[in-house]
């Protein structure tokens, strides 16, 4: 049986906003602060390669040793809670430079907090990334997805971040 292959994803609707060179998202907007997008977008999430720290992977399939496959949900709780007792399952998927990789669960960080990665709704099927922010600023963090809220600092405002960063 053919499994599809298929990432974790969660929509999101606000912008992504650019302060003093750092990323962020927000359901609030700025005109104060510099706009890279706006609208519905989706946010995937990517696992940190060990031996090249600075990419991700975006996890769209896990083969087990003995064959059985696993994608989406199923492939990201294997991953964040099985995986240590089968470090020989290989993950398939895209970095987030739009490099299809295939890695083995024992060359992914997963002492790492999976990295938070924002495409345009319209355009998910590129393979590269638009943004990957460092935080979210929202007043009513319940409306955001649980994944967002576990991977991301959250702040209520703007100003609360610019304090804490200034």
């Amino acid at each position: 049986m053919d499994l599809p292959r298929q990432t974790v994803e969660d929509p999101f609707h606000g912008h992504v906003l650019r302060l003093a060179g750092v990323t962020l998202l927000s359901t609030l907007g700025d005109s104060a602060v510099e706009t890279l997008a706006s609208g519905p977008l989706l946010l995937r999430y990517g696992l940190v390669c060990l031996e090249t720290p600075q990419h991700c992977l975006v996890p769209e399939l896990v083969v087990m040793e003995y064959g059985e496959l696993l994608s989406g949900e199923a492939a990201w709780d294997f991953l964040l809670h099985h995986s240590n007792l089968h470090p020989r399952a290989e993950v398939l998927g895209l970095r987030d430079d739009g490099v299809e990789d295939q890695l083995r669960v024992s060359r992914l960080d997963l002492a790492q907090t999976p990295r938070v990665l924002v495409w345009p709704a319209e355009s998910a099927g590129d393979a590269t990334p638009m943004a990957r922010p460092r935080a979210v600023i929202a007043e009513e963090p319940d409306s955001l997805p649980g994944r967002l809220r576990q991977f991301l600092p959250l702040y209520p405002s703007l100003a609360d971040w610019r304090h804490e960063h200034s």
